[in-house]
């Protein structure tokens, strides 16, 4: 019997430290939808976040996942992790980008100059990384089909591609 409590004892400490050692290392996300609702998860390190087929999906752990139409998401924010390459994406409508979506040219109009532009590919890459002289157009046409993420200075706006 004494074997068994000290087995429990152990095995307590053990899922303690685990759990623990699993919150650690999180990172928090807040996603605020074009209606104002505010959702907030943690996602944990065997959890990810990713575009896919026009939707926000978030695995906070291998167990939970949620999912969100990306014409609804107006803002993410990331907190809690440097290191993650874009640390906040909103769509708030101070400075225009259009047409959205496009097959084309994009025009921005109402950003402070100089204006600085990043194009990511929805993976991740860097497309296009630079400064903008007056009244640039961004040239969409030899990109294929699909979502991308433009900063523009510090804001960043989901560009359709048709």
């Amino acid at each position: 019997m004494k074997y068994k409590s000290f087995n429990y004892v152990l095995l307590c400490l053990f899922l303690f430290l685990s759990v623990n050692m699993l919150k650690a290392q999180t990172t928090d996300v807040d996603i605020t939808m074009t209606d104002g609702a505010i959702y907030s998860y943690t996602v944990y390190s065997n959890g990810k976040l990713y575009f896919a087929s026009d939707q926000l999906i978030i695995h906070e752990s291998f167990l939970q996942t949620a999912t969100h139409p990306l014409s609804s998401v107006r803002k993410i924010i990331f907190d809690g992790d440097a290191e993650s390459g874009i640390s906040y994406l909103d769509n708030d409508n101070q400075g225009i980008v259009y047409p959205n979506p496009t097959s084309g040219y994009i025009t921005m109009e109402g950003f402070s100059a100089p204006v600085h532009i990043t194009l990511f590919a929805i993976d991740g890459r860097i497309l296009l990384n630079k400064q903008l002289l007056d009244n640039e157009k961004i040239d969409m046409q030899n990109y294929p089909s699909g979502l991308y993420l433009l900063k523009v200075n510090d804001k960043i706006f989901k560009i359709n591609k048709l």
